[in-house]
């Protein structure tokens, strides 16, 4: 299938093999200063991800861990890790029920 042929749509619009076309193509026709800019964008945006990644690999809290935390009714709270997100842990309360997204500065490991 080639690219020229198709109809104009948005991008959200092609399959994944479509926009893998679509894309090379622009890169194809990009200059060289171009495809540098567009390099010296991309790299800062993946490394905030492998870092987001690191602290989160570095941290002391593991799924399925028990903890414990202080709610904002002043309520001493605990329950299990279910995600580890970037700032946030996911956490289910003891009762099965309530979930909870918590800083992990507030986070005891019981």
């Amino acid at each position: 299938m080639s690219i020229k042929h198709l109809t104009p749509r948005s991008p959200e619009e092609l399959d994944s093999h479509e926009r893998t076309l679509f894309s090379g193509r622009l890169l194809r026709e990009m200059t060289y200063d171009e495809v540098i800019e567009l390099r010296n964008l991309i790299i800062p945006i993946s490394n905030g991800f492998i870092d987001q990644h690191r602290k989160i690999a570095k941290s002391p809290f593991h799924k399925g861990q028990n903890v414990s935390w202080s709610g904002r009714d002043g309520r001493k709270h605990s329950g299990t890790l279910i995600r580890l997100n970037a700032r946030n842990a996911s956490l289910r309360e003891d009762n099965g029920y309530t979930r909870w997204s918590v800083a992990y500065q507030y986070l005891i490991i019981n």
